[in-house]
């Protein structure tokens, strides 16, 4: 849809806002835009999940939706850095890569839509208008080797940020996956790039992808895989724009515990929200399926993985299933 979507989006802000049905006329007028173009982005808004409807006073939502309000989050958000709320961009992580140089530490980036949203091993990230939740953030930190345990850096702040709303039950999984009882409720994609601003500085991205609104049954079925929304078990509706405050501002403190005290106070929380520990899991580490019995992490972030009599430590893996 291209710029159409763009367009479908404030479309749709319009109606959302509106106390009840707004004629054509009126839409054109605000949009700018000729009506048989609003006209083809009323029956678009089908292809989005967001059915425009139709009554003798003109077009309404029948749900509101729940839209990211960049002032408010901008505005309840702590320590240096800027928010961003896009419409549509094809990923928050790459938007950011893209544009490392005008970046700040701390800068937050938003979109309603990701049409490519991205997470480990190129897997796709599915959004929904106003129902799914797609930060990222970046950070300019020194650059040395060992930053592995970042993902569970933020992980852990992530749940804490869930739990300050009331949200509990969220686990990890090693190393970027968020869970809830056994169904996946969310992901974390950290991207690194050096000798951006100078040598001695690594540019990291930390991008959360989070199901928010909606059935994870529904979603489940549709994915061919157990999935999990925050609607499932949360206690009353929460706002995207509370939730992301939350993560925010827990993202900004543990980044700032993490370069001060390095990954040690993230271990105890992570050992507490463990999803893989005492299981049996195989994981792919280069070429090799290694099977055994997860105990949880080291001192940097890796795996603790009983293999037989042994110990194995493994920095990275994919395919990680559980038997």
């Amino acid at each position: 849809m291209g710029s159409d979507l763009n367009e479908l989006i404030k479309l749709l802000k319009v109606l959302n806002k509106a106390q009840g049905p707004v004629a054509l006329e009126s839409l054109e007028r605000e949009l700018k835009i000729p009506s048989e173009f609003i006209l083809n982005l009323i029956n678009e808004s089908l292809r989005i999940n967001c059915p425009i409807k139709k009554s003798h006073k003109g077009y309404y939502l029948e749900n509101k939706l729940d839209l990211l309000d960049e002032n408010y989050i901008f505005t309840h958000t702590q320590g240096k850095g800027r928010v961003n709320v896009l419409e549509v961009t094809d990923s928050t992580n790459t938007n950011f890569l893209n544009h490392l140089k005008s970046s700040v530490s701390g800068d937050a980036l938003l979109a309603e839509i990701q049409t490519q949203g991205r997470g480990r091993q190129g897997n796709v990230w599915h959004t929904t208008l106003g129902e799914d939740l797609m930060l990222s953030m970046i950070f300019f930190l020194e650059d040395h080797d060992n930053h592995l345990g970042l993902s569970l850096v933020a992980g852990v702040a992530v749940i804490k940020a869930l739990q300050a709303l009331n949200l509990k039950e969220v686990q990890l999984k090693w190393p970027n996956d968020l869970f809830y009882k056994g169904a996946k409720l969310g992901g974390i994609l950290v991207e690194t790039k050096r000798g951006i601003l100078d040598s001695g500085t690594m540019a990291v991205v930390i991008g959360i992808g989070l199901n928010v609104h909606g059935s994870g049954q529904e979603r489940s079925a549709f994915l061919k895989r157990k999935v999990a929304c925050i609607d499932d078990f949360a206690k009353a509706k929460i706002s995207r724009n509370d939730l992301v405050i939350k993560i925010i501002n827990e993202l900004k403190l543990s980044l700032k515990l993490y370069v001060d005290l390095g990954l040690s106070p993230f271990l105890e929380n992570f050992s507490q929200f463990d999803f893989l520990y005492g299981k049996k899991i195989s994981v792919k580490v280069g070429e090799k399926n290694v099977e055994g019995e997860a105990l949880g992490v080291d001192e940097n972030g890796c795996l603790k993985l009983k293999v037989g009599n042994a110990l194995q430590f493994i920095a990275s893996g994919y395919n990680l299933r559980l038997h």
